[in-house]
């Protein structure tokens, strides 16, 4: 069984609202990474945290929470509202959810690169085992 939080970004990942993109949270273009998803799902629900035009590239945004400033990762503080241990967790015993957004996972050999339904479908078995675990 799902959290509420991760239920919440699953739902985000497969909306077709969030257009996936690569290097960065999210881009100047509107496009996003799963998890710039989280952290934009995590600002929805909570009203904490806030986006910024990244002065030094401004071709991607940071997301600031607590004062702290990530731009390619979660901040704890939504790894943790999600039930994770990881700013950027493996999502299978392979590769992180950022490597099979951006297309650098490797697998035989190969870069792979999955859509956001591969990535929801990653994290949501990593979800139902960390929660069945603390059960």
């Amino acid at each position: 069984m799902l959290t509420e939080p991760q239920q919440q970004f699953l739902d985000n990942l497969l909306s077709g609202e969030f257009v996936q993109g690569t290097g960065a949270l999210r881009r100047n273009d509107d496009t996003w990474c799963c998890l710039g998803v989280a952290c934009e799902t995590y600002r929805r629900e909570t009203r904490e945290g806030e986006w910024n035009l990244w002065n030094s590239s401004e071709i991607s945004y940071e997301f600031i929470l607590d004062g702290r400033h990530e731009d390619s990762v979660m901040p704890w503080e939504v790894a943790r509202w999600l039930g994770l241990e990881s700013q950027n967790p493996y999502i299978n015993e392979y590769n992180t959810a950022a490597e099979y957004n951006d297309g650098t996972a490797l697998f035989g050999g190969e870069e792979v690169k999955w859509n956001f339904e591969q990535i929801a479908e990653g994290f949501k078995k990593l979800f139902e085992e960390r929660n069945e675990n603390d059960e």
